[in-house]
């Protein structure tokens, strides 16, 4: 079968600088991150195309709200880091190579020398505790009246209680113990978002997307997976479906891969393409090419500023490795300065951390290169490692795997 999905590609008078941006802030606490997750959720459900991106070191994100309960807890942990210089330049410089309209999430703890990141939107939701302290309302209102932003909301939250918006449409799930209320209707907020976020299309957005790529080469996820389990409502990827995927791929074309999906997808599409070109879109810089990566002359150098590798677990048939990000944030344009461990022979590799998509398809890459009886990679919503690339029957591609106890 070949691999066009047949999407018409036109340039529109679409550009980064062109795409929204509303910003969410307000004091540590205040339930920034609940809300933000509630808001994607709704998006999504409305089909409204856009990217949440964390300007904020804390280590938070979707995952911290669907995975593993322990798994969750180890990669916040683990991800938590204070702002720093680097973090603040390369968010700084990112957002306004924006691919998508965002949703930015700030976090509650910036500095003045921080605040670079206002200017690159254009709209704000402020959100504050309902007992909480003159001096936050103060400094996060200076902050949007400096800049300029529209305000589009203010919201007050608190634990139990009940919602008080006119019309309300009752209490907004939250997914934190302690569930919060809010003094607005949710719906409203969210309608209110979904006018904003649609000055483009979907189609319009797609094909500025795609338009940077050679047609012939592109697999459009949403569209493969719609064919491949029609079933599906929740449009999630699951490890079923993966041999059925690879199996429906032309063996000719370069690879472009575009759309939502987990790592383990990504990194098995990645060892797919082989030596043929291989291309990833990534919602905040655009179309990238899995970096190559270097490899350590011994396991003590296997370390970067950039980068921190967790101490690998190793039994008779395993190798696995754990990565978080120095700043909780990595920026593409260094990682031809990642230098990472040669794996024990005949020992399959298994890899998790809180990475960007990139960063794995070039892991799997890196270690499908070393011969290794095969390849897993963490997913993180149950804290499972699936099978992306093997060379043994005992581990057919698709396998679950469960995750050992890395140090």
């Amino acid at each position: 079968m070949d691999m066009t999905d047949n999407t018409e590609t036109t340039n529109d008078t679409i550009s980064s600088k062109s795409l929204p941006a509303i910003l969410i802030g307000g004091p540590p606490h205040a339930g920034k991150s609940v809300l933000t997750y509630n808001l994607t959720i709704a998006l999504r459900k409305l089909d409204v195309p856009h990217y949440v991106f964390r300007a904020s070191p804390d280590g938070e994100g979707d995952w911290s709200f669907e995975g593993d309960l322990d798994t969750v807890r180890e990669f916040i942990i683990k991800g938590k880091h204070k702002w720093s210089e680097i973090f603040r330049a390369i968010a700084c410089y990112d957002l306004p190579h924006r691919q998508l309209p965002l949703i930015v999430d700030l976090g509650g703890c910036p500095k003045e020398e921080d605040t670079c990141i206002f200017p690159t939107c254009q709209r704000a939701i402020l959100l504050f505790k309902k007992d909480g302290l003159e001096q936050d309302f103060q400094i996060w209102r200076s902050y949007i009246e400096r800049d300029k932003l529209e305000l589009l909301a203010e919201i007050f939250s608190q634990k139990l209680g009940e919602s008080a918006g006119s019309g309300s449409e009752g209490p907004m799930t939250t997914l934190k113990p302690g569930d919060l209320r809010y003094n607005i209707e949710f719906g409203a907020l969210v309608e209110r978002i979904r006018e904003i976020f649609s000055r483009y299309t979907p189609e319009q957005l797609e094909q500025w997307h795609l338009s940077q790529v050679p047609l012939e080469s592109i697999v459009n996820l949403p569209k493969r997976l719609a064919t491949l389990a029609p079933e599906n409502d929740d449009n999630a990827w699951t490890p079923r479906v993966l041999q059925p995927l690879l199996a429906s791929l032309s063996e000719q074309a370069a690879f472009s891969i575009y759309g939502r999906g987990p790592a383990w997808l990504y990194g098995a599409l990645a060892l797919h393409a082989g030596t043929r070109p291989f291309q990833q879109f990534d919602a905040r810089i655009g179309w990238v090419t899995p970096p190559s990566l270097q490899a350590a002359a011994t396991a003590d150098q296997a370390t970067s500023s950039n980068l921190s590798i967790e101490e690998p677990f190793v039994s008779d048939d395993i190798y696995a490795i754990a990565l978080y990000p120095t700043y909780n944030y990595l920026d593409f344009r260094v990682a031809d300065q990642l230098v990472f461990p040669e794996p024990l022979p005949q020992r399959g590799v298994i890899v998790s951390g809180k990475l960007p998509l990139w960063l794995f398809t070039a892991l799997a890459r890196f270690y499908a290169q070393r011969d290794v009886p095969w390849i897993a990679l963490n997913d993180a919503r149950d804290n499972k490692a699936i099978v992306i690339y093997s060379q043994v029957a005992t581990h057919p591609l698709g396998k679950r795997l469960p995750m050992p106890k890395i140090m």
